[in-house]
Order: structure tokens, then sequence, then C-alpha cells
């Protein structure tokens, strides 16, 4: 009865957060780096990781399925190459105890804007110094396996925020959820991440992005354990200031150590009810299109002595900016 009360949880919770009519509310909320993808695997399946992040990812992606990782030490670091020079940095550390259903982690996300010029209206062309802006987010999660199939995970990070003597600093909050139904190999999960107080830049309060997310998973082809396996996966999220979005991905894995990964971001909203509506372009992100599209590879070596090695790339073309680049590498003992 408690298993049917999580399904049940998880499924109309979303559907509660959305009552509302929803609304384009783009540029209302600080702190957007906390809305950019964590790692190459994530990118590479449109960020549709929630009911699927089972290795140090869960961290960023759902704290609730970090009760997933084996026993020992996980690590991961990833280098995200952004448009116009800007980068981000994501490090996780995990350590797992499927034995006692506990498992604890720690992260770091560091994005830099790069050198920029200074001007004034009195020169416009530079006064020869220059500043960057610099953003980051420290976190600590734990995570705890309540029943055989179900689990909650819990990240408190604090944001930061600077641009030369100017800094704003704050906290937030994960909430995540996973529930492997041990049917037909499907599994659900919800989030709510970005949960915190508003954060203050010199004298402008602003509130953080917070993103509502559900998510549905199954095995598409084989097992885990035969040497053609497929998994898809599907999530549905309601951000507090945008229009609801779906992310779809898949990822397939010869012998659990070559992958190729499939994403695309499509919007949720059909965008016609808007004033700005641009006719020539319908949805930002339309399902047969290259927009929101992301494709990925990675390839796990595993050694007795060093343990197990990962190596990912993720690639996202854009249509109006440079295309985006994401290499992980992730360690486990």
């Amino acid at each position: 009865m408690r298993d049917w009360k999580a399904i049940l949880f998880l499924v109309l919770a979303p559907a509660l957060l959305h009552t509302a009519s929803a609304q384009v509310k783009s540029g209302t909320a600080g702190a957007q780096f906390l809305k950019l993808s964590a790692t190459a695997r994530g990118l590479g399946m449109a960020d549709a990781l929630l009911p699927l992040a089972d290795d140090v990812s869960a961290i960023y992606y759902n704290p609730g399925g970090l009760t997933q990782l084996d026993e020992g030490w996980h690590a991961s670091m990833t280098h995200y190459a952004l448009p116009v020079d800007v980068t981000q940095n994501w490090v996780g550390i995990a350590y797992g105890q499927p034995d006692n259903g506990t498992s604890y982690g720690i992260s770091l996300t560091f994005l830099n804007s790069g050198w920029m010029d200074v001007t004034t209206p009195e020169r416009p062309e530079g006064t020869g110094e220059q500043f960057n802006y610099l953003d980051f987010a420290l976190g600590a999660t734990v995570a705890k396996r309540l029943t055989n199939k179900f689990s909650t995970g819990l990240t408190l990070k604090m944001i930061n925020e600077s641009s030369l003597e100017f800094n704003s600093t704050g906290w937030a909050a994960d909430v995540g959820t996973f529930y492997d139904t041990k049917w037909r190999s499907m599994k659900l999960a919800m989030i709510i991440s970005n949960f915190g107080p508003d954060m203050k830049f010199i004298e402008k309060e602003y509130p953080l992005p917070i993103l509502f997310k559900f998510g549905v998973s199954m095995d598409l082809m084989g097992t885990r354990d035969d040497e053609h396996y497929m998994q898809g996966a599907f999530e549905f999220g309601h951000p507090s200031d945008n229009v609801e979005q779906l992310n779809l991905g898949l990822e397939y894995s010869f012998k659990d150590q070559f992958f190729l990964r499939l994403g695309k971001k499509v919007n949720a909203i059909d965008q016609t009810e808007f004033d700005d509506y641009d006719p020539e372009t319908g949805y930002e992100y339309p399902l047969l299109s290259t927009d929101g599209l992301s494709l990925g590879a990675g390839f796990n070596w595993k050694h007795e002595a060093w343990g197990n090695m990962t190596l990912d790339y993720a690639y996202a073309p854009s249509r109006y900016l440079d295309s985006r680049n994401m290499i992980t590498l992730s360690w486990s003992r």
C-alpha cells in the first residue's frame, strides 16, 4: 500500500503544480547557471536523466537516485564549453553504502564568463580595465533508501554570484525522489530544485529559478547485463521562470562499455497564445527540428586494480549561438 501511495504522489504532484495557466516569464529569476547541464551523459540525453541518474551525477540530477551507487567512492569532473567563451566546470564526489541504503556526496559548480572590457558612456570602446562574472554553487547531498523500491535525497547548496566588487550569496535546496516499480523496468522520479529564499545583488532582490520535474524511464531493448541494451526516458519540467518543457532521452550501450546517446528538448506550450508569437518559428523547440537536439557518446574502461573509468562527450548544436561541447571524466572504485 505504501508503494502505491508513493506512485500516486509522484504522478499527481506535477499536475497539481500546474493548476495555473502557463506564462512566459523569462528574465524573472537569477542564478541561471543552476539550470545548465552538469555531465556529458545528461547533456547527451537532453537532461532527461532524472529517473536514470544512478552514478555521481545523481547529486545534481536527482539526489534520490544516489542510493543506487555501488559500495565505495565515486567521482566525476566535467568541463562545459558554452558560447562566447563562457565555461562551466562541475565536480562531484560521492560514497555509496548499498548495505544500509544511505549515500553521501559533495559537489561544486563553477561558471566563468571570461574576461570582458569595462566600458562607460564616456569611453564606449573600453577603459583599459577588464572584469569577469563568476558563479559557483557548493552542495552537500544525503540520500536514503526508505524501502526496497523507494528512495529520497536532499542537497543543500550555497550559491554565490560576483562581478567586480559586487557579489550576492544565498542558499537553496534540491529534494528528489526515486521509485523503482519493479514492473517492466519502469522507474519514476520527481524533484524540486533550487528552492530557497531570494538573493540580492547590489540593491535588487531576485528569485531563484525553481524547477519542478517528473520523469519516467524504461528499458527499450534487452537488460543491463545483455550485450545490446537501450533505455529511454521522458521528463516533464515546470520552471518558475519559463514555459513547460519536455526532455526526451535515449541511451544505447554495447557490452556496458560503449555508449551512444540522443536527446531532444521540446516546449510543451503552444506559443501562439502569446503576444510575441513568431509564426516563422512557432515553438522555440519544435519536435521535428534540430533545435534542442543533443548527441553523446561514452567509453567505460574497467580495471581490477584502478577501478572503473568512464569518458563521456556530448554535443548540442544551436541555431543562434555557437554549439556547445561537454566532456566528463568519471571514476569509481
